[in-house]
Protein backbone atom coordinates (compact mmCIF):
# COMPACT_ATOMS: atom_id res chain seq x y z
CA UNK A 1 0.00 0.00 0.00
CA UNK A 2 0.61 3.71 -0.79
CA UNK A 3 2.12 5.75 2.46
CA UNK A 4 2.29 8.92 1.84
CA UNK A 5 4.19 9.20 5.46
CA UNK A 6 6.90 6.94 4.48
CA UNK A 7 7.17 8.92 1.13
CA UNK A 8 7.04 12.16 3.08
CA UNK A 9 9.80 10.95 5.25
CA UNK A 10 12.42 10.32 2.76
CA UNK A 11 11.92 14.43 1.77
CA UNK A 12 11.87 15.37 5.34
CA UNK A 13 15.39 13.22 6.09
CA UNK A 14 16.38 15.55 3.19
CA UNK A 15 15.60 18.57 4.38
CA UNK A 16 16.67 17.96 7.21
CA UNK A 17 19.98 16.68 6.74
CA UNK A 18 20.40 19.80 4.96
CA UNK A 19 18.59 22.22 6.71
CA UNK A 20 21.39 25.21 6.64
CA UNK A 21 21.54 25.31 2.81
CA UNK A 22 17.63 25.32 3.10
CA UNK A 23 17.38 28.50 4.69
CA UNK A 24 15.58 26.05 7.77
CA UNK A 25 16.45 24.89 11.04
CA UNK A 26 16.46 21.39 12.27
CA UNK A 27 15.02 20.67 15.98
CA UNK A 28 14.68 17.75 18.03
CA UNK A 29 13.14 17.95 21.41
CA UNK A 30 13.50 16.05 24.43
CA UNK A 31 11.01 13.71 23.51
CA UNK A 32 12.45 12.63 19.89
CA UNK A 33 9.97 14.72 18.43
CA UNK A 34 12.09 16.26 14.69
CA UNK A 35 11.14 19.80 13.92
CA UNK A 36 12.00 21.84 10.67
CA UNK A 37 11.76 25.29 10.88
CA UNK A 38 10.92 26.62 7.28
CA UNK A 39 10.01 30.21 8.06
CA UNK A 40 8.54 30.89 12.12
CA UNK A 41 12.32 32.20 12.92
CA UNK A 42 14.17 31.48 9.60
CA UNK A 43 14.70 33.18 6.54
CA UNK A 44 13.09 29.72 4.65
CA UNK A 45 13.08 30.39 0.91
CA UNK A 46 12.05 29.20 -2.63
CA UNK A 47 13.87 25.61 -1.95
CA UNK A 48 12.34 25.72 1.56
CA UNK A 49 8.88 25.85 0.90
CA UNK A 50 9.22 23.59 -2.42
CA UNK A 51 10.46 20.87 -0.24
CA UNK A 52 7.55 21.56 2.73
CA UNK A 53 4.93 21.71 0.21
CA UNK A 54 6.01 18.25 -1.47
CA UNK A 55 5.91 16.85 2.08
CA UNK A 56 2.71 18.55 2.81
CA UNK A 57 1.43 16.45 -0.43
CA UNK A 58 2.82 13.07 1.24
CA UNK A 59 5.75 12.86 -1.56
CA UNK A 60 3.32 12.64 -4.16
CA UNK A 61 3.62 15.70 -6.10
CA UNK A 62 6.04 17.52 -8.23
CA UNK A 63 6.69 21.56 -7.39
CA UNK A 64 7.88 23.95 -10.00
CA UNK A 65 8.70 27.68 -9.66
CA UNK A 66 8.48 29.84 -12.72
CA UNK A 67 7.66 33.62 -14.06
CA UNK A 68 4.83 34.74 -15.94
CA UNK A 69 3.30 37.71 -16.69
CA UNK A 70 -0.21 38.95 -16.07
CA UNK A 71 -0.94 42.23 -17.63
CA UNK A 72 2.87 42.62 -18.41
CA UNK A 73 3.38 42.56 -14.74
CA UNK A 74 5.99 39.79 -13.47
CA UNK A 75 4.88 37.59 -11.15
CA UNK A 76 6.20 34.26 -9.51
CA UNK A 77 3.79 31.35 -10.17
CA UNK A 78 4.24 28.02 -8.19
CA UNK A 79 3.35 24.55 -10.46
CA UNK A 80 2.20 21.48 -8.54
CA UNK A 81 2.00 17.81 -10.41
CA UNK A 82 0.38 15.24 -8.82
CA UNK A 83 -1.21 11.70 -10.56
CA UNK A 84 -3.06 11.48 -6.86
CA UNK A 85 -5.17 14.15 -6.71
CA UNK A 86 -7.09 12.71 -3.97
CA UNK A 87 -4.57 11.42 -1.82
CA UNK A 88 -2.16 14.02 -2.17
CA UNK A 89 -4.28 17.30 -1.86
CA UNK A 90 -7.12 16.11 0.53
CA UNK A 91 -5.91 13.31 2.03
CA UNK A 92 -2.66 14.78 2.84
CA UNK A 93 -2.19 18.74 1.81
CA UNK A 94 -5.29 20.09 3.11
CA UNK A 95 -5.43 22.16 6.01
CA UNK A 96 -8.04 19.90 7.78
CA UNK A 97 -6.64 19.43 11.40
CA UNK A 98 -7.18 22.25 14.04
CA UNK A 99 -4.71 21.70 16.66
CA UNK A 100 -5.25 23.49 20.16
CA UNK A 101 -2.77 22.12 23.33
CA UNK A 102 -2.78 24.98 25.84
CA UNK A 103 -1.95 28.22 24.40
CA UNK A 104 -0.60 26.14 21.43
CA UNK A 105 -2.64 26.48 17.96
CA UNK A 106 -1.80 25.54 14.20
CA UNK A 107 -3.89 24.31 11.38
CA UNK A 108 -2.25 20.79 10.96
CA UNK A 109 -1.68 19.32 6.83
CA UNK A 110 0.33 16.88 5.55
CA UNK A 111 0.30 12.73 5.69
CA UNK A 112 -0.19 12.67 9.98
CA UNK A 113 -3.56 13.32 8.83
CA UNK A 114 -3.97 10.57 7.29
CA UNK A 115 -2.98 7.96 9.82
CA UNK A 116 -4.94 10.58 12.38
CA UNK A 117 -8.00 10.17 9.93
CA UNK A 118 -8.88 14.27 10.61
CA UNK A 119 -11.61 15.04 9.67
CA UNK A 120 -12.50 11.41 9.06
CA UNK A 121 -15.35 12.09 6.43
CA UNK A 122 -12.67 13.21 4.18
CA UNK A 123 -10.64 9.88 4.03
CA UNK A 124 -14.35 7.92 4.01
CA UNK A 125 -14.99 9.86 0.69
CA UNK A 126 -11.50 8.89 -0.88
CA UNK A 127 -11.15 5.61 0.56
CA UNK A 128 -7.57 5.89 2.08
CA UNK A 129 -5.90 5.22 5.37
CA UNK A 130 -2.30 5.35 6.19
CA UNK A 131 -0.58 2.42 8.11
CA UNK A 132 3.02 3.52 8.68
CA UNK A 133 4.78 3.87 12.14
CA UNK A 134 6.35 7.83 11.99
CA UNK A 135 3.73 10.75 11.77
CA UNK A 136 4.97 13.89 9.09
CA UNK A 137 3.11 16.60 9.97
CA UNK A 138 2.57 20.28 8.84
CA UNK A 139 2.12 22.81 11.12
CA UNK A 140 0.74 26.54 10.31
CA UNK A 141 1.65 28.44 13.00
CA UNK A 142 3.31 31.58 14.11
CA UNK A 143 5.71 29.79 17.03
CA UNK A 144 6.91 26.13 17.03
CA UNK A 145 5.31 23.45 19.20
CA UNK A 146 6.77 22.29 22.24
CA UNK A 147 7.13 18.25 23.50
CA UNK A 148 3.55 18.01 24.57
CA UNK A 149 2.02 19.56 21.40
CA UNK A 150 3.92 16.66 19.24
CA UNK A 151 3.34 13.99 21.81
CA UNK A 152 -0.70 14.64 21.94
CA UNK A 153 -0.22 14.91 17.52
CA UNK A 154 1.63 11.32 18.32
CA UNK A 155 -1.25 9.95 20.12
CA UNK A 156 -3.87 11.46 17.85
CA UNK A 157 -2.29 9.50 14.94
CA UNK A 158 -2.80 5.94 16.70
Amino acid sequence: MLSVNELALEIFENLAEYAEEFNAAYHELDNGARIIDCGVSTRGGYAAGRAFTEICMGGLGEVNFRMANILDFPLPFIDVFTDFPSISCLGAQKAGWTIKHNNYFAMGSGPARALSLKPKHTYEVIGYEDDFDSAVIALESDHLPNGEVMEKIAEDCH
